[in-house]
This record gives C-alpha cells, structure tokens and sequence, in this order.
C-alpha cells in the first residue's frame, strides 16, 4: 500500500508540474457536390435535372486526400512555425521528418459516422490550434475548387476561340452575300412574316443568295448560343461559393483535452499495488524456498 500510494503521488507530480497541457480544437463540415455551380445547373429553368446538395463518398474522399496530403501539411507547419514551436533544432538531420511525426500524433482529418470530415489539432496553445484548424478549412476549399474552376477555364478558352472562328466565319458569309447582290443587282426583302424575299433576273444567283442568308441565319443563331453558354460558363467561374459546408468551425478550448490527471493517478496507484502484489508473493515464495534449503 505504501509503495501504490508513494506511485500516486508521483504520478500526480509528474501530471501536475511536468507534462504540458495540451487543449484540443476540431471543425466539423461536409464536401458539397460542386456540379451545383455548373452552369447546366444555375441556368436550368425545367426543373428536370436533380441535383443533390451535398457532395458523394468521393467528394469525402478527394477532401480527406487533401486534408491529410504531406506537402500541404509541411507548408502550414512552416508556416505557423511548429518547427520552433515543438523546440526541433533546424541543423540537425532528420528534422523535417521529426516535426511532421510530431506533428501527426497531434493532427487528425477523419471521416465522422455521419459522413463528415472532422478535422482537429491537439496543443499547448488553444488560440493557435483553433487559427490552424480554421485556416486548413479555407486552404482546402481553395484546392478543391481550383480543380473544377481550372476545367471551366481550359473550357472557356477553347469556347473564345471558337466564337472568333465563327464571328469571322459570319463576317465572310456577308460580304460574300453583299457582293453577289450587288453583282448580279439583286433585291432583298423580308416580308412582314419574316420570309425571304429575293428579286432579280439571275435564277442561279438568286438561289445562292437564299442559301447564303440561311446559312447566315444558322451562323447566327449558333453564335448567339455559343455567346450565352459563354456567359454562363463566365458566371459559374466566378461563382466564389464554398465548396465546404462548414458544420463548426474551431474555437480556442477553455478545458485541456490531456493529460487526464485523475485517471493517470488512478491508474498508476492501481499499477503499483498489482506489481506490489505480485513482488510480496514472489518474496513469499523466494522465503519459503530458502527455508525448505536451509531445513
């Protein structure tokens, strides 16, 4: 019993005055499903088209892939300075190895049961944990998003060049209707219905003439869509929605996560009388053996 108790007490030291306290700070959120800022989805009027909110197992997926990606990791680590904040000495080799290993046995980006993604840091700092947390929220959103956005831009690209094709392609098909009117001294009209009228001596240039503005006609309605889908393709671009539904963010911890001093001094008082009692027998049976060889 004394040496169970003599192993509380300095269990109870070792908690109280040399382990650090460590204050846990968490954010919990879910990926959305970023075909919701698609154009296809923004400008659709039928209604027809369902589209769920919420992104699929593999929106949680890709998510956690970032979250838990080495090199974004080192890259907030050097930026907030846990390099000097876990005392690694720089000079030494193995450095950047040591404070990643640290800094993983403090870090977590899980899956909750409720298909979340829950991501946290345990530190002797509540503030900065909690500015961390947060500012991994922000990074990976940012990453998520590049990719899609940087589609719709590669899509937007090829679509500009596509539409100078067809602008100087419609630009062409009129000057060459303008001269052949002028040419064979055709007359143009348009009825009040909207029909095309040509009129003039020249049976062959009057039929390509009437070829000539419908084929304008088509240029130009293809056009005008391409222009439209231009612009939506435009707005879903800067569309600056999260892709992250943020459930609660990170805030400072009032109360320490670790070490839980209590259970510590319970169990180490337990551990003690266990192996006490294990060494009393030992003891007693050492004693009744040196007996039986004396006797």
């Amino acid at each position: 019993m004394g040496i169970s108790v003599l192993a509380a007490a300095v269990t109870a030291f070792v908690a109280l005055f040399v382990l650090d306290e460590y204050y846990l700070s968490a954010s919990t959120f879910y990926p959305l499903n970023q075909s919701v800022n698609d154009r296809s989805v923004l400008f659709n009027t039928s209604g027809s088209q369902l589209v769920y909110y919420y992104g699929d197992k593999y929106d949680v997926n890709r998510v956690l892939t970032i979250a838990n990606s080495k090199p974004l990791l080192m890259d907030m680590i050097e930026k907030y300075g846990f390099v000097e904040h876990y005392k690694i000495d720089r000079n030494k080799p193995y450095w950047r190895t040591k404070v990643y290993k640290k800094f993983l046995k403090n870090y977590s980006a899980i899956k909750t049961e409720k298909d979340a993604i829950e991501i946290s840091l345990l530190d002797t700092k509540p503030e900065l944990a909690a500015i961390f947390v947060n500012e991994m929220l922000h990074v990976i959103d940012s990453i998520n998003s590049k990719t899609i956005k940087e589609s719709r831009a590669r899509m937007l690209i090829a679509l500009e060049q596509d539409l100078t094709k067809s602008s100087e392609n419609l630009k062409s098909l009129n000057t060459e209707a303008d001269s052949s009117v002028r040419k064979n001294n055709l007359k143009v009209i348009f009825s009040q219905y909207g029909a095309l009228i040509v009129e003039g001596d020249n049976f062959l240039a009057k039929e390509t003439v009437r070829q000539l503005f419908k084929e304008i006609e088509n240029q130009q309605r293809e056009l005008l869509n391409k222009t439209n889908i231009h612009e939506q393709i435009e707005v879903s671009i800067n569309n600056t929605a999260s892709s992250l539904s943020i459930v609660e963010k990170a805030e400072p911890a009032d109360r320490r996560e670790k070490p839980q001093r209590t259970i510590m001094v319970v169990i180490g008082f337990f551990i003690a009388l266990i192996f006490s009692i294990i060494g009393v027998l030992l003891l007693e049976q050492f004693s009744d053996f040196r007996k039986q060889l004396n006797a």
